[in-house]
């Protein structure tokens, strides 16, 4: 579910949000901002513990190389949460407390795509991960 909502904001929000006027943006992730984050952050939470319950269930499989797809998965998973923290917390503060100028909106939109896509990208393998480590 979240990689899906990840390809949701990259798909259908970013593009959305590219078209919108700076201003209107600035008033959208005012107003919109805490709920996208609110759906999104437990369904991060829920990933790292199921990656964290699958690196448990794996411990014991004899197939050590499922353990370690398992434990790439979990170390992309805190990866991933390194950079919320580090970068996507702050810009989207940023955009929601409108302390960006309305010019520089649509730049920093852009390096915010790209960071985002990055993390969509690495969530996905994560996920492919723990998926795999599920067949032993």
């Amino acid at each position: 579910m979240y990689v899906t909502g990840l390809l949701f904001i990259q798909l259908i929000l970013v593009p959305t949000w590219l078209e919108m006027d700076a201003e209107y943006f600035l008033s959208w992730a005012g107003s919109f901002g805490k709920t996208v984050g609110a759906i999104m952050a437990p369904l991060l939470i829920l990933n790292i513990i199921a990656g964290i319950i699958s690196i448990f269930k794996m411990r014991k499989v004899s197939k050590r190389i499922v353990f370690y797809i398992t434990l790439f998965a979990l170390l992309l998973l805190m990866v991933h949460l390194i950079v919320l923290f580090a970068y996507f917390l702050p810009s989207d503060l940023d955009f929601a407390n409108r302390t960006i100028g309305v010019n520089h909106v649509r730049d920093q939109l852009l390096e915010w795509e790209k960071w985002h896509i990055g993390r969509t990208i690495i969530a996905f393998i994560a996920w492919l991960g723990v998926l795999l480590s599920q067949f032993r």
